[in-house]
């Protein structure tokens, strides 16, 4: 399986818990992919955009994304774009941001995610948030869990992940993620008989 990871604001594939499940990842077989995110301290979102998809090309029914609080958001705006040769496995949002009115993250929020779009370029999707985060509020994941129909994974502890040298719920969810296209969205026609 290919999995990206995708870090957040004023941080790089060495910050937090990303090294440790890079290595954990490697080591069950996985292929790795760390985009280094350029300018993470003065981010513009489609430069960061660029950089993800500089680093896959073309996303393929065995990827898994995951991101973290910014990038998150720079990832949903690269599905957005993406030509795919397949639905990615999975995307796993970790305390996503829905919205910043600050004008230095404007370029993450104007234009908005496509959401009707974006809930099509994955097989399912995954929210990892803690109750008590500290940076980003609770709420936020209560949208993206409605938004993108995805499954909220609600942690009691952890603040923000960023003193956070291991998040192992996200190994779980790439262990669970052997799903249907599609089976995140409801079935609006499973109470009716089809006659053939």
């Amino acid at each position: 399986m290919r999995i990206v990871l995708v870090h957040g604001y004023n941080a790089s594939p060495e910050h937090n818990f990303w090294p440790w499940l890079r290595k954990e990842l490697v080591k069950r077989g996985h292929e790795v992919i760390v985009p280094t995110l350029p300018n993470p301290a003065e981010p513009n979102c489609q430069e960061w955009v660029k950089a993800i998809d500089d680093s896959i090309k073309y996303p393929e029914g065995d990827t898994v994304f995951i991101g973290h609080s910014l990038g998150c958001v720079a990832l949903l705006h690269y599905l957005e774009e993406a030509d795919m040769s397949g639905t990615p496995k999975s995307v796993i949002l970790v305390s996503p941001i829905y919205h910043v009115g600050a004008e230095r993250f404007k370029s993450f929020f104007e234009p908005p995610v496509d959401f009707d779009t974006v809930m099509w370029k994955g097989q399912g999707f995954a929210i990892v948030h803690a109750k008590d985060d500290n940076v980003v509020p609770f709420d936020h994941a209560l949208k993206y869990e409605k938004e993108l129909q995805g499954q909220l994974h609600e942690l009691a502890e952890g603040k923000h992940f960023v003193e956070a040298k291991e998040l192992p719920i996200l190994l779980d969810l790439i262990d669970d993620n052997d799903v249907e296209p599609g089976a995140s969205l409801s079935d609006d026609f499973k109470e009716i008989e089809i006659v053939l």
